[in-house]
């Protein structure tokens, strides 16, 4: 294993730098010359970078990315279909994945782990639940969601056992993917001063300003990572501006659970895997904390003004409470099975279900109201088990320091998707189960096993 000095992950840092540079000149360019349908030629371009360099590792990186690119996209081109960015992110993931496993081997996993079985299980609790709709819509889109960006995505990451390296890199592309739509959003608001291009769809808004703020605040806590990685200054100064950059667009979202859950991700990771002293963790989560008041108080994105009115004249949080009151009221009416999938609306009134809305912005109460007793249970386990592998990782000689680092990114991640649930993600989160795909796969990343690797590599 290539031990690292002065590179991240095995990518060398000039090259990051100058990646970065030109993705910010090019996404300027496209969004002051070319307008937002120059953004529909990325996974195109992702694709055939990646075939040309034999570096699947890159389309990779789009799908931690996330929704964020790909609903720009289909929003650049016009497209009115909802459920078209994940299907856009399923293909790049059964791409990438197809292709790294093509040239790299896979191998399936000789036992479980928690996260696996926490997963299969949920994943089986779903199935079952799907001949009990209501709502044929809300849970077909739900399933197919799950399916695609989820499952998919997580049992192949399990193939893919072991292999850190290609977990790092792929983290490491996902920054410079990230730079295109991050800096034409910047590029955007301060040309038109708003977020308006980022329209809610329809009545059954899978893709909106949520999203993409949830987006964003998930790709900051990766760029915060990579800076305590980096070892020279010019990334350094690169990436912590970019994680100024994206809290501040998280901001200008107005999304309010999103900027709780970035915050949230960042002083988690300083406080615990910074490897910073005490004093400095403490000046620096001031610091980071004073600068996003700062930005509040400015009123950026009338973010202030949404987080100060908590009452029923702010619709999202109008919404948010009458939804929770109204499972309140039906806690025990289906205890032990739940509604069926898809089915929350069931309970909503007809306002709500007119709307469209189809999932409860918790999910505590989703897995209880859709599923029942067994449903917690399950989220239990799901919520769980990523400590255990987490601390296994963590404790254990037989791991390598890379394997160490990256778990505890994921980890950090998974912390961001779980606080994000509580308010806004649904159960279908493509987030949570790359990130806890990614964490299950590292378990399997013994020294013996990147040994092996690297004497591989070096023979071909």
């Amino acid at each position: 294993m290539v031990i690292r000095t002065k590179s991240i992950m095995g990518l060398p840092e000039k090259l990051l730098a100058m990646s970065l540079i030109f993705a910010g000149i090019f996404t300027v360019y496209a969004a002051f010359f070319f307008s937002e349908y120059a953004l529909a030629a990325i996974p195109l371009a992702i694709a055939i970078v990646a075939l040309l360099l034999l570096k699947p590792e890159i389309g990779l990186g789009s799908i931690f990315v996330g929704l964020v690119l790909f609903g720009l996209i289909i929003t650049a081109m016009g497209i009115e279909k909802p459920i078209a960015p994940f299907g856009l992110m399923g293909i790049a993931a059964a791409f990438s994945l197809g292709m790294l496993i093509f040239l790299h081997g896979g191998s399936i996993p000789k036992k479980l782990n928690p996260i696996i079985v926490s997963a299969l299980a949920m994943f089986i609790l779903f199935l079952i639940n799907v001949p009990r709709t209501t709502f044929v819509h809300h849970t077909t889109v739900k399933t197919v969601i799950l399916i695609t960006v989820c499952i998919v995505p997580f049992i192949l990451f399990q193939l893919l056992s072991g292999k850190t390296e290609i977990f790092a890199r792929s983290v490491k592309y996902a920054l410079i993917v990230s730079i295109l739509p991050a800096l034409f959003l910047l590029a955007s608001f301060a040309l038109q001063g708003t977020m308006a291009q980022l329209r809610r769809f329809n009545a059954l808004e899978l893709i909106n300003i949520n999203v993409v703020a949830r987006d964003l605040g998930y790709i900051a806590i990766i760029a915060l990572w990579a800076f305590f990685s980096a070892k020279n200054r010019l990334p350094k100064i690169a990436l912590f501006s970019f994680v100024v950059i994206l809290t501040f667009l998280v901001i200008v979202t107005g999304s309010r659970t999103a900027l709780v859950s970035t915050v949230f991700g960042i002083i988690f990771y300083i406080a615990f895997f910074s490897g910073m002293s005490i004093p400095k963790k403490s000046f620096l989560i001031i610091f980071i904390c004073g600068s996003i008041f700062l930005f509040l108080k400015l009123g950026i994105g009338a973010m202030m003004t949404r987080l100060s009115n908590l009452q029923y004249i702010d619709l999202s949080v109008a919404g948010r409470v009458a939804m929770w009151r109204e499972a309140w009221e039906h806690k025990f009416d289906h205890i032990l099975f739940g509604l069926g999938t898809g089915n929350f609306a069931r309970i909503l009134p007809a306002w709500a279900v007119g709307a469209g809305l189809r999932h409860p912005h918790n999910i505590i109460i989703e897995y209880y109201i859709e599923w029942g007793v067994i449903g917690l249970a399950v989220l239990a386990f799901l919520l769980v088990s990523p400590l255990f592998v987490w601390m296994r990782i963590k404790k254990s000689d037989e791991y390598s320091p890379q394997a160490k680092d990256l778990s505890n990114l994921f980890f950090t991640l998974f912390a961001f998707c779980a606080v994000n649930g509580l308010a806004d993600a649904s159960s279908a989160d493509p987030q949570l189960f790359i990130t806890i795909g990614v964490l299950s796969a590292l378990y399997y990343a013994k020294k013996e096993t990147e040994k092996s690797i690297t004497e591989n590599s070096r023979q071909s």
